[in-house]
């Protein structure tokens, strides 16, 4: 008796349009959840987090006594490669009792390019990661902090602000463009 052998399994055609139906899930997976889009957004969350930061060690030392000085203009802090004795040049007092560094942009390597949200919230790509700096202006009296967000998701945190330019601000008067 002879015995006849039957081939079971998958062909190759069958195989391969089981990959393709995977990575056509796997590809709208990765669209609906947009990596690039998710990175910006923490990005700027640890923008906000930082302008905070800078915000309380600022206002902490004004409880404590120091007084605000004329910077003459914008100052960027991320020129100070964190180190908390030239803000205290450039903001008049030092801050170093109630901050330990002064924060960096998380993009500030400038290697690349990243897109910023305007006021009306268009979006201006191409800008320049060395671009993404926070500021420091004060006028003796009051004083503001600044910085370009990348998420179109935070465009009503910079649409919102007084004197809409483009920035999300905070301080004592944000939005005065002084």
């Amino acid at each position: 008796m002879k015995k006849i052998i039957k081939n079971e399994g998958f062909t190759l055609i069958e195989l391969l349009v089981v990959v393709a139906i995977i990575a056509i899930l796997a590809l709208i997976v990765l669209l609906a959840i947009n990596p690039a889009e998710m990175a910006r957004r923490s990005r700027d969350a640890r923008r906000e987090s930082d302008m905070t930061t800078v915000r309380k060690a600022v206002d902490l030392a004004l409880a404590d006594g120091k007084t605000l000085v004329d910077t003459s203009g914008w100052q960027t802090l991320n020129a100070t490669t964190g180190d908390v004795t030239k803000f205290a040049g450039m903001a008049g007092f030092d801050v170093s009792k109630y901050l330990s560094v002064v924060p960096q942009d998380p993009i500030m390597d400038g290697t690349g390019k990243t897109q910023v949200v305007n006021a009306d919230c268009s979006l201006t790509p191409g800008v320049a990661d060395s671009a993404m700096t926070y500021q420091f202006k004060s006028d003796g009296n009051v004083y503001e902090l600044r910085t370009r967000l990348e998420s179109v998701d935070n465009c009503s945190a910079v649409k919102n602000m007084p004197n809409a330019d483009g920035y999300y601000k905070m301080g004592i008067a944000p939005g005065l463009n002084m």
